[in-house]
């Protein structure tokens, strides 16, 4: 299927090609990276026509069509939970995909901006999917210091320098404007879907809460996976199994019901 991205054509990319999610993708889960942004991509590399777009797209596109694929693995439905400011009691709640409204970006966005600090110009940018999954992969390098170094990276390729230890000392070297404006203006230029919804405590109290699309959305026991099998095997074999989408294992369930 083809899905329209909400970064609008501004990263030369108006569309991608994305298959639906199988039963042996959800097999490969646990051997996904645990970094959610790197396990966002791998994930999504198993579904694209073409996985290269990720070097093009936005984080923000790269999040928006994860979160469409594992919408078909949750049936539309993403729970969450969130601990209650008052009371402390843990509410568990949920959200209906299919209500929320993405965000596409408008005519006069831009994702690129020219800056001017202390007399140094910048010009600065959203990173792509594969530009984030770098950064993680130099943060990761030291558990430590992984949020410095995360930070660090995302600047160095938000100014268009590529991470080396050179550009990396020369970033740490700028004024610290640099940093506020650089995730300033990222998070200005959000596209694609936001997960919030106004909840309610058992206590009575309000709370509006924004959901992290995060890779630990994907997952997948392999014993559960089995279950499914087992309780299907006299009707098909294992790797016609595999290769059921989500939606064809819920309607062949559906109909052995019947």
């Amino acid at each position: 299927m083809k899905i329209i991205i909400p970064s609008a054509g501004k990263t030369g990319v108006v569309s991608v090609g994305i298959r639906q999610p199988r039963i042996a993708d959800l097999r490969k889960a646990p051997d996904l990276t645990e970094i959610s942004g790197i396990r966002k991509n791998e994930f999504l590399r198993l579904l694209l026509e073409d996985p290269e777009v990720l070097k093009k797209i936005t984080h923000y596109d790269r999040d928006y069509l994860f979160l469409i694929a594992i919408s078909v693995v949750t049936l539309n439905v993403i729970k969450f939970g969130y601990d209650c400011p008052v009371c402390k009691k843990r509410v568990i709640e949920q959200i209906a995909i299919g209500t929320l409204q993405p965000v596409f970006l408008k005519k006069e966005e831009n994702l690129t901006k020219k800056i001017t600090i202390n007399k140094q110009k910048y010009t600065i940018k959203v990173l792509t999917a594969y530009e984030e999954e770098l950064a993680l992969e130099y943060a990761s390098e030291d558990d430590d210091t992984f949020n410095d170094r995360l930070e660090d990276a995302k600047v160095c390729l938000s100014i268009g320098l590529p991470i080396t230890l050179e550009n990396i000392s020369k970033v740490l070297n700028t004024d610290l404007m640099l940093y506020y404006v650089v995730d300033f203006f990222n998070k200005c230029m959000f596209h694609g879907t936001m997960l919030e919804k106004e909840c309610r405590c058992s206590c009575g109290v309000q709370k509006k809460v924004i959901v992290k699309i995060d890779g630990s959305m994907l997952s997948s026991e392999i014993s559960v996976l089995m279950e499914r099998y087992v309780s299907i095997s006299s009707k098909i074999d294992y790797m016609s199994f595999l290769e059921l989408t989500i939606p064809e294992y819920n309607t062949m369930i559906t109909a052995m019901e019947q």
